[in-house]
């Protein structure tokens, strides 16, 4: 069988255990300002009825709307919705909502899916100005930052810091390699590398996997840097959320693991 990616040599051997970790997800292009409400976007404003109370923190302070994900445009991936909006909040602290304790604790941020959305515009709110002003210094956006989501099916492979990895390959599966250890995880790592705005897949990070190992914890959305385009988490960080396979088939979002890290 050809491997599906150019291996190196000394890595031919495992090529069966490595395309074994394929796994599909629909990356994310940030492209011109979105057409409607219900459009996939980051930033900006969400789709969202009038009258509905807006998301806060126990302190009751508005959180931001960071992004929302309509499954309507995007291509079909196993497991997740086929319609609907997803839409994420966060809040402006110096760990944007992060709670590295409690990640799944949705206090300073929120998951918010909408299983059917209506096209109404005079049944949703325009008129956005009842929320606070933010504090731009604790969040990884600019502000005016307003992207639409275009959505592209890719499929990608398991990175060597994956908590899954070891269970996968094997414990120190590179070590084998003695002096080419390094150089060979590096060339794996670029191959299977976990970066970009996407739905579903493999997740990048800058310091380490925060699931436990053998936690079935599954990346829902990932939001990476892209400084030209005015998005920054820390020093050139990443952010995911994870939902259990479980959850996600059931469609519910109440149990969402929230965490980001960076250089």
């Amino acid at each position: 069988m050809e491997p599906p990616f150019n291996l190196p040599e000394a890595l031919l051997p495992f090529q069966n255990q490595l395309a074994a970790t394929r796994k599909d997800f629909v990356k994310i292009v940030l492209s011109n300002t979105p057409a409607y409400p219900w459009s996939g976007k980051l930033g900006g404003t969400p789709w969202w009825p009038k009258n509905e109370a807006w998301p806060v923190n126990p302190e009751g302070a508005h959180l931001l709307f960071l992004a929302q994900i309509n499954f309507e445009e995007a291509p079909p991936l196993a497991d997740f919705p086929r319609q609907g909006l997803l839409q994420f909040f966060i809040f402006d602290d110096y760990l944007y909502g992060q709670q590295p304790d409690h990640a799944a604790l949705q206090s300073t941020f929120r998951v918010v899916y909408r299983p059917e959305i209506h096209h109404n515009t005079d049944a949703l709110t325009t008129d956005f100005s009842f929320l606070r002003s933010y504090r731009y210094d604790d969040l990884p956006i600019e502000p005016g930052v307003e992207f639409a989501f275009e959505y592209e099916q890719q499929t990608g492979y398991m990175p060597p810091d994956d908590a899954g990895f070891e269970a996968s390959l094997g414990k120190d599966f590179f070590a084998q390699f003695g002096a080419d250890e390094w150089a060979l995880q590096d060339a794996w790592r670029r191959l299977a590398t976990g970066s970009g705005h996407k739905i579903g897949g493999y997740p990048r990070f800058a310091q380490y996997d925060p699931r436990p190992a053998g936690s079935d914890l599954a990346l829902l959305f990932q939001l990476d840097s892209e400084p030209n385009k005015g998005i920054l988490w820390g020093d050139l960080g990443t952010a995911q959320f994870f939902i259990s396979p479980e959850k996600l088939r059931r469609l519910d979002f109440s149990e969402v693991s929230y965490y980001w890290d960076c250089y």
